[in-house]
């Protein structure tokens, strides 16, 4: 993925470095740098951190990792991934 994360264009834009950010989040420059690429999955409540460490720049759905599927086919792939792992639920009538 050769796009920029977002948290990467704040930081480039406020002109702050990952270190300094880090540390107001609360978390090391190591697992700063594997968000940024995409390599760590993240914590809802570190994503609360930093939403507002800058200022609603960077919104919570910039940490998915959902894509908006192209084709019906994607469509389909996307579903199939993601109910696979759905087990019927049994209901029992007592």
């Amino acid at each position: 993925m050769t796009d920029l994360h977002p948290l990467q264009t704040y930081l480039d834009s406020a002109g702050m470095r990952r270190d300094d950010f880090a540390a107001t989040v609360g978390i090391t420059e190591q697992s700063l740098s594997r968000i940024i690429n995409r390599k760590q999955n993240v914590k809802l409540d570190l994503i609360q951190r930093i939403v507002v460490a800058t200022g609603f720049a960077v919104s919570a759905d910039d940490f998915l990792t959902v894509s908006p599927p192209k084709t019906v086919s994607e469509v389909r792939e996307q579903q199939a991934q993601c109910f696979a792992s759905v087990k019927p639920m049994r209901l029992s009538v007592s």
